[in-house]
């Protein structure tokens, strides 16, 4: 909000995408965007003028409902078609719909299937439906899950407790099966966060008492790169601290701020696959582009950052013969960098990027980058 004291129809998208949007399917944000967009014009007229706060409190309300009914019907589909106990649509409550559609996707990809035509919905997996490990492996890259290096991967795939649950349902697993990996998966990173997060409160917790202030909590968030950057993520912070502070003492203990700090990743990487969704779309990428994009970015972020900067750019031009001077490939970076970085790109900015550095043929260009390191995931050479 712009201190006019009212809101834009691009802010207020943004606002309504953020909140309503990371947990729903493909023609559920379709829809849901066509409903938000004619309840918009009812307030402002026809695609024009701005609200003030009390419209803009009543629209989201009207939303949020129009939400948790399609949610509602979506997830009552996928619990009887999955067999899914309450228990395991409690834990993901808030990422069903969007997993079952990467689920989904994934299986189209394997096939050979396309989505559907324009307006259709896309054909769904069913209870038998299965995937491999390469399946799964997409489904872990999708939600920031994926291991730091594919050796890790392919290890515990073959021979470590991912191999055991493929073995176990004769090499391919159903959407159920799925969902328990995502679960002991963020239990293994949960685990492994553990120690970092206690070295990291050790610092502040001056006192020893083992629990930090909100001020404190705020600190510690600067240090680890979660300070929030704007009034929407000040907006989202409060309602992650009013969940974690269980005891409404006005402090966090280190599993609470580390409930937190779990709760602040899953956000971002929400957020992300929001905005790689809204690229792929705008776009026209084919989900097969897509998945091929998301393996090609995970192959150059060496450092797992979530970003590339000039230097992998630089090694995707080479690879593809494609001749630009220094400047220009910085240029390029920048004209396609989000507002928090002018020197590198995230995923979505990235598709956009390699749309245009591929002179509008990303579905041919990522053939012969895959078919030329013949399918290596090993980082092409300068890169790293």
């Amino acid at each position: 909000m712009n201190r006019s004291g009212v809101l834009e129809r691009e802010e207020m998208g943004r606002v309504f995408e953020s909140l309503f949007l990371h947990n729903m399917t493909t023609c559920g944000r379709k829809h849901l965007w066509s409903v938000f967009n004619d309840a918009l014009d009812a307030v402002t007229g026809l695609g024009m003028g701005s609200v003030g706060f009390e419209g803009f409190e009543a629209l989201m309300m009207e939303m949020q409902e129009q939400c948790r009914r399609e949610v509602m019907d979506i997830q009552d589909a996928i619990v009887k078609e999955c067999g899914l106990r309450k228990d395991e649509v409690t834990e993901h409550e808030a990422e069903l719909l969007s997993i079952y559609e990467t689920f989904s996707k994934v299986l189209r990809v394997a096939r050979g299937a396309s989505p559907g035509d324009v307006g259709e919905e896309p054909s769904r997996a069913s209870a038998s439906d299965t995937v491999d490990d390469e399946g799964l492996r997409s489904i872990l890259l999708e939600y920031g899950l994926m291991y730091d290096t594919e050796t890790q991967f392919q290890t515990l795939a073959t021979r470590g407790w991912i191999g055991d649950v493929l073995y176990s349902h004769g090499g391919s697993i159903p959407f159920k099966e799925v969902l328990g990996v995502i679960r002991r998966r963020r239990d293994e990173l949960k685990h492994s966060m553990s120690t970092d997060l206690q070295d990291v409160l050790n610092e502040v917790d001056k006192d020893h008492s083992g629990t930090v202030s909100m001020q404190e909590v705020f600190q510690l968030l600067e240090k680890i790169g979660f300070a929030p950057r704007c009034r929407e993520d000040q907006r989202r912070l409060q309602m992650l601290l009013s969940e974690v502070d269980k005891d409404n003492s006005g402090s966090l203990d280190v599993f609470e701020f580390q409930n937190l700090v779990i709760g602040l990743m899953s956000r971002k990487v929400n957020e992300a696959r929001v905005r790689v969704v809204k690229a792929v779309e705008e776009l026209g990428y084919s989900e097969n582009d897509e998945l091929q994009l998301r393996d090609l970015f995970f192959v150059l972020d060496d450092n797992r950052s979530q970003s590339l900067g000039v230097t992998a750019i630089r090694a995707v031009a080479d690879r593809l013969r494609i001749e630009m001077t220094p400047e220009a490939l910085r240029g390029l970076v920048q004209q396609f960098s989000d507002e928090n970085s002018q020197t590198e790109v995230d995923l979505a900015c990235f598709m956009r990027l390699f749309r245009q550095l591929t002179s509008g043929q990303p579905s041919f260009a990522l053939e012969q980058f895959f078919s030329m390191s013949r399918l290596s995931r090993g980082p092409p050479e300068g890169c790293g």
